[in-house]
C-alpha cells in the first residue's frame, strides 16, 4: 500500500491494474473522521492498454480525504488534498481482526493493537505521531515517512513460492532511470546470496505507462538495451509538474536463492 501518493482536490487521474477480469471497479472515500463512503461513479469506463494492463479514469473528491480505488484485484490508496496521516489497508473482507505493530528504526515498538474497521473491508489506524517508523502486519511492511516525499524509503519485494507475482511500486528519485537505479541494485543484492545468480533470476520485467508519453514502456533485464525507451525515468515532467513513474514489477520466486529471505530495496533522494 502506498502512503506517499498525494493528489490535488478534484484532480482527474488514471488508475492502472494488471488483471484478467476487466469488469470491476470500486471507489471509497475515507474522511478525517474515519467515515467511509462508497463513491463509485455510476458511469465509468475500464479500457485495456495491452499486455494485461487496464485503466480507469478517476475524478477525485473535492474535500481532504483518503480515497481507496479497487480496479479488479488491485487496491490503490490516494491522499487527496491534505488529510490527516492515516495508515490504510484493504482485505475486502469485513469483520476481520488484524493486529499491527509500529516500530522505530531500532526495532522498538512505538505502538501496537488491532486495526480499526472502516467498512467495505478497509482497515487502518491514525498513528500517535509522525516519527519515521515501520508498520508491520501479516505479510506487509510499510514505511511511515512524514512529510510525504521525504528523503528515503524501503520497498519489500514480494514473491510467490513456485510462481511469479506482480507488484506495483514507485520510487520518487529524480534524474535516474529504472535500469541503473533499481535493476542494478537488485542485481547487486542477489549476488550477495549467490554470485552465480543475477537480476534475471529475480525480475522478469518492469513495465510503465506514463500518461504524458501515452506509450507502454517495458524493460526486460538482460534483453532491453540501456539506451532503449524501456529504460524509463523514475520521475518525469508533465506540463511543468513533476510526476513519479509508477511501474509494475514481475517478480520471480527468488526464495530458492535467498533461503526464503525477502529482498528489501532502499531508495534515497539525490
Amino acid at each position: 500500500m502506498r502512503h506517499n501518493y498525494t493528489k490535488k482536490l478534484g484532480e482527474n487521474i488514471d488508475i492502472f491494474s494488471y488483471a484478467t477480469n476487466k469488469n470491476t471497479y470500486k471507489m471509497y472515500q475515507i474522511t478525517d473522521a474515519g467515515v467511509t463512503t462508497d463513491i463509485t461513479p455510476v458511469n465509468y469506463i475500464i479500457s485495456s492498454i495491452g499486455n494485461g494492463i487496464y485503466k480507469v479514469g478517476v475524478i477525485l473528491p473535492t474535500i481532504n480525504c483518503i480515497v481507496c480505488c479497487v480496479l479488479n484485484d488491485t487496491t490503490v490508496f490516494l491522499r487527496v488534498g491534505n488529510p490527516i496521516v492515516r495508515f490504510c489497508y484493504r482485505t475486502g473482507v469485513i469483520n476481520e481482526v488484524i493486529t499491527y505493530s509500529r516500530l522505530d528504526t531500532l526495532g522498538a515498538i512505538i505502538e501496537s493493537g488491532n486495526l480499526i474497521e472502516y467498512g467495505y473491508g478497509i482497515y487502518g489506524f491514525v498513528p500517535t505521531d509522525s516519527v519515521y517508523s515501520i508498520i508491520q502486519l501479516a505479510g506487509v511492511n510499510v514505511t511511515l515517512s512524514v512529510p510525504y516525499g521525504s528523503h528515503s524509503g524501503a520497498i519489500l519485494l514480494n514473491y510467490n513460492i513456485g510462481s511469479s507475482t506482480w507488484q506495483q511500486i514507485a520510487i520518487p528519485v529524480a534524474g535516474v532511470n529504472v535500469k541503473e537505479y533499481f535493476i542494478d541494485a537488485i542485481d547487486a543484492m542477489i549476488k550477495t546470496y549467490d554470485p552465480t545468480k543475477s537480476v534475471t533470476d529475480v525480475i522478469e520485467r518492469v513495465s510503465a505507462y506514463p500518461g504524458q508519453i501515452n506509450k507502454f514502456l517495458t524493460y526486460i533485464p538482460g534483453v532491453t538495451p540501456v539506451t532503449a525507451a524501456g529504460n524509463f525515468a523514475l520521475m518525469l515532467s508533465d506540463n511543468n509538474n513533476v510526476e513519479i513513474t509508477a511501474f509494475w514489477v514481475k517478480i520471480k520466486d527468488y526464495g530458492v536463492i535467498t533461503n526464503n529471505t525477502s529482498l528489501v530495496f532502499n531508495w534515497q533522494t539525490v
